[in-house]
């Protein structure tokens, strides 16, 4: 096998070499191959220094542990509105009043839809229609 021709370019000095049009030798025609040298500069690339990394890590550990009590709180406080309360008492139901109206009233810190499905279990109601002057059996969470 021959090694590839060098061709002349217009316009370039004998000091280009390499930079010109290549003949590779072919089984059925010769086919022109465009080479060219670039230069290669090398990358600045930005490494953090060996003395900071442990500085990095203790903040994005910091970082993590901050977002990690964050959600544990928030959840807390979520179960703590859930949570209806165990005592009972009896209310009338004032005029205009719905089952859930009753519900914010006496259980002004909790889940307003669990008081609400707890006042029908309650009072054995199959839905949220309730008569006004009709006693309930409520949660108290005053």
């Amino acid at each position: 096998m021959t090694a590839p021709t060098q061709l002349w370019t217009p316009g370039w000095s004998e000091g280009q070499a390499g930079r010109g049009i290549e003949l590779a030798p072919c089984c059925v025609a010769p086919c022109a191959v465009a080479t060219r040298t670039v230069p290669t500069r090398p990358v600045a690339t930005r490494a953090v220094a060996p003395a900071r990394r442990p500085l990095a890590l203790l903040a994005v550990m910091l970082v993590t542990f901050a977002v990690v009590c964050g959600l544990v709180l928030l959840g807390q406080a979520a179960a703590a509105l859930s949570e209806v309360p165990q005592e009972t008492s009896m209310v009338r139901v004032g005029a205009g009043e719905t089952v859930w109206d009753v519900a914010e009233r006496v259980a002004p810190g909790s889940d307003v839809r669990a008081v609400a499905a707890r006042i029908r279990e309650l009072n054995g109601m199959s839905d949220s229609a309730v008569e006004p002057g009709v006693p309930l059996r409520v949660p108290d969470g005053r």
